[in-house]
């Protein structure tokens, strides 16, 4: 019964062959998670957290997040590590995030694995550690995560955790995260590239010429040009 309410509230919240209905979506979610689906625990915690049918309450969220966790469910471990780490709903505690987050990593879940690498780098819950934040987000990679993508070209290219500047790869693992349409990674290279370094930009801009989306200097400066290119690319068709 759990796997049709969970099919049908999926239906209703997105409203694409039924019409949408985020209250009856509560309603579904709320009778699986109670009988025990870790699955609809956590999207029971989401809706919570969003205020989506229900209004907000970020330690409701929590409780449903911590018993689909408790159930071995990796979503519901990042969600619960993502309330510690801001304090939503629960205590501000970057080290109980860390857990959530080490726990999720350890049975592969790719988010645990990025959102853990982004403490290390940071030193927030865990001493500061750029190897291992590092290797965090190459195994996040891996898995095809598009943040992973876009927080490792960060350390590359800027030489953090590895022996040397590498911008050529961080212009490699951009385009990856561009080619997966990650906003984040859109919005940092159209609106905040002045932060990256010039090998960088040069690079992605060869990259992009490469790509057959630019043809203007390889110079580093991400002029109206650069921008477009990078809009295009980002937006082609798939």
């Amino acid at each position: 019964m759990s796997r049709r309410q969970t099919a049908w509230g999926h239906i209703l919240l997105e409203g694409k062959i039924a019409d949408k209905d985020a209250l009856e979506a509560v309603g579904l979610f709320t009778k699986a998670a109670e009988a025990g689906h870790p699955h609809c625990m956590v999207d029971l915690g989401l809706m919570y957290a969003n205020g989506n049918g229900v209004q907000t309450d970020f330690a409701k969220a929590a409780m449903w997040y911590k018993r689909a966790a408790d159930l071995g469910n990796t979503p519901g471990m990042v969600n619960l590590g993502w309330l510690y780490q801001w304090g939503k709903g629960v205590e501000l505690d970057a080290g109980k995030a860390a857990v959530w987050y080490r726990r999720a990593a350890d049975l592969g879940n790719a988010y645990g694995m990025m959102d853990l690498a982004l403490l290390y780098a940071y030193g927030k819950g865990v001493r500061r550690d750029d190897v291992t934040a590092v290797a965090l987000n190459r195994k996040a990679v891996s898995l095809g995560n598009a943040m992973a993508m876009n927080n490792l070209a960060w350390m590359l290219q800027r030489g953090r955790g590895v022996e040397r500047k590498e911008p050529a790869e961080a212009a490699i693992l951009m385009m990856k995260s561009l080619d997966r349409r990650n906003e984040f990674s859109r919005q940092r290279m159209t609106q905040y590239s002045g932060t990256w370094s010039k090998e960088f930009r040069q690079a992605l801009q060869s990259r992009l010429r490469d790509a057959g989306y630019y043809s203007g200097p390889i110079d580093g400066l991400f002029r109206e040009s650069t921008v477009t290119a990078i809009n295009a690319y980002f937006n082609r068709p798939r």
